[in-house]
């Protein structure tokens, strides 16, 4: 089945450089605005693939948080 990030066709190497067409500095700002999401809201994330930017809407689903709570995903890590 795979993630709200795979449904959308995000791949491994794809770089996140906007967020419904705000420039995205950093992972945290990236993080911060997906925490202000609901599960099943959709966004529109500009990813850099290969030189090029591509537009790709995401529905966001249910997070696997490690306390009880509702919070939006959409199945990604950041790089360290």
């Amino acid at each position: 089945m795979g993630g709200p990030a795979k449904k959308a066709g995000i791949l491994v190497d794809d770089v996140i450089v906007k967020m419904n067409g705000k420039v995205i500095e950093d992972p945290g700002e990236f993080l911060a605005a997906i925490h202000h999401k609901m599960p099943k809201d959709a966004i529109t994330l500009t990813v850099l693939r290969e030189g090029n930017e591509i537009e790709l809407k995401v529905v966001l689903e249910a997070g696997q948080p490690r306390q009880p709570q509702r919070i939006a995903a959409i199945g990604f890590s950041t790089a360290s």
